[in-house]
C-alpha cells in the first residue's frame, strides 16, 4: 500500500508493505520511506521495494525490474495477517 504524505501515524496502524518506483511523481518514495520509518518505530511491521526507472502505476510490474514484486506482497501480508 502507498501512503503520498499522510504522517499521522499509530499503534492501530497495520503492517505496510511499500513498492514504488524511483521516478512516482505522485507517491515519493523519500515520503513513503519516512512513513515507514514512523510504523516502524512504533514496532509495526514495515517492508520497502524501490524499483529504479520505474513510474506510478506499473502494474505487476511484467518484463520490468519490479516483476516478482506481487509475491513478496502476499509473503510479507501472509507473515503479518494477524499482527
Amino acid at each position: 500500500m502507498e501512503y503520498t504524505g499522510y504522517m499521522r501515524v499509530d499503534h492501530f496502524d497495520a503492517p505496510t508493505y511499500v513498492a514504488v518506483g524511483d521516478n512516482d511523481w505522485i507517491a515519493n518514495w523519500q515520503t513513503m520511506k519516512q512513513r515507514l520509518f514512523y510504523l516502524e518505530k512504533l514496532g509495526i511491521p514495515t517492508e520497502f521495494h524501490i524499483y529504479s526507472g520505474l513510474s506510478h502505476g506499473f502494474g505487476l510490474g511484467t518484463d520490468t525490474v519490479a516483476e516478482g514484486w506481487i509475491n513478496d506482497a502476499i509473503r510479507f501480508w501472509q507473515n503479518n495477517m494477524q499482527k
